[in-house]
């Protein structure tokens, strides 16, 4: 009996630290898809969108726009904590989503032409309900 309260409180300290809760996996899915778009790879970032997003746009649309609003490769971004959202839904009319998280991203771009400045996007990501896979959903309500 001694033994075994010492083993299950260390059980659930390896839980506890070695299981992402729902923050960390949206903070992480939000992180994957800025890095892959600092890095010029959009393909690789659409398929980070949610199923309602890709519907919205195209691989191909989405890449050739994309690639012509990032253009500037190595921008740095923060990602804020991320909060969590109850029947949020992406447009008006659209079906709501029972639980989403919010993510603010901040990217600080450095343009030769342009100047400095900061854009700032509120980035929502859900469980697709098919795979269990955490996927990004952008805001287009008014």
């Amino acid at each position: 009996m001694i033994l075994i309260i010492p083993v299950a409180i260390l059980v659930a300290l390896i839980f506890f630290f070695l299981i992402p809760t729902e923050p960390q996996k949206a903070k992480k899915v939000v992180d994957a898809f800025y890095t892959y778009e600092q890095n010029a790879q959009f393909s690789a970032a659409y398929d980070l969108f949610h199923p309602k997003m890709q519907e919205r746009n195209s691989r191909g649309r989405y890449i050739e726009n994309r690639g012509k609003f990032v253009g500037v490769e190595g921008f740095p971004y923060s990602l804020s904590k991320p909060k969590k959202v109850k029947d949020w839904s992406m447009s008006e009319g659209s079906e709501p989503f029972e639980t989403a998280y919010k993510v603010t991203v901040t990217k600080e771009i450095r343009d030769q032409d342009n100047g400095n400045y900061r854009l700032e996007q509120d980035v929502y990501v859900t469980q697709e309900l098919e795979t269990n896979d955490w996927k990004i959903l952008w805001d287009f309500n008014e």
